[in-house]
């Protein structure tokens, strides 16, 4: 099978897994549980937006005014939980991420997770490694939505912006991707990327990741 694409530039919760709901969530309303138990935490939809608006740091000070001692508390709980709760991907990427790399294309992960959750659930999900991880625990300016990291692993891998297209859940790469000139997929297949997309008319934007085969593969 002939690839449109040499690489893919992924990234990881809610465009691989289905991380918002199965993860993030669930351990946001365990925190405030615990460290405001009287108040009510606000439904998911709610959170969505919420998180999108402001950010969940700041969403979290302004909704609950945490501490920046709760904050990290958050942080940890969330880093050691997270990493015990296996999120399901979405229905067709294994098939299509595996028929990918048989095909000799590479896959960069740039992520706002952890390096050993990404290797993890690729493993898991996928039988697979990727060949480059951009996570989160890198340093600051290394790591997304910085593109020095991401210059450096296409040079590595010997590739041209030209030859990859990022897919990720979110518009936070669109600038990135403006100013590399590289081609962009817009992952609107989570609930949680619904809201994000739904005025957009500039991006390709699809809601199955079925919708990617004729994007990355010749007919």
């Amino acid at each position: 099978m002939k690839l449109r694409k040499k690489c893919l530039i992924l990234d990881h919760d809610d465009t691989i897994i289905n991380s918002q709901e199965s993860i993030h969530y669930p351990l946001f309303v365990e925190v405030l549980k615990q460290l405001r138990p009287n108040i009510k935490p606000i439904d998911f939809e709610r959170f969505i937006e919420l998180s999108n608006e402001h950010g969940f740091v700041k969403m979290c000070r302004l909704l609950y005014h945490y501490t920046p001692q709760e904050i990290q508390y958050e942080y940890e709980y969330w880093r050691q939980r997270s990493s015990t709760i296996q999120a399901p991907s979405f229905d067709g990427l294994k098939e299509i991420l595996q028929q990918f790399v048989d095909a000799g294309g590479k896959i960069i992960v740039y992520t706002m997770n952890a390096k050993q959750n990404v290797i993890d659930d690729y493993e898991r999900l996928f039988n697979l490694t990727p060949d480059v991880i951009i996570a989160h625990d890198s340093f600051y300016r290394l790591k997304k939505p910085y593109r020095l990291s991401l210059l450096k692993a296409l040079n590595d891998l010997q590739l041209t912006v030209t030859e990859c297209v990022f897919i990720d859940d979110t518009p936070m790469l669109l600038e990135l991707k403006d100013r590399l000139n590289m081609d962009f997929i817009a992952a609107n297949w989570a609930k949680s990327a619904h809201p994000l997309w739904k005025d957009n008319t500039h991006e390709i934007v699809l809601s199955n990741p079925m919708q990617l085969l004729p994007y990355l593969f010749e007919e």
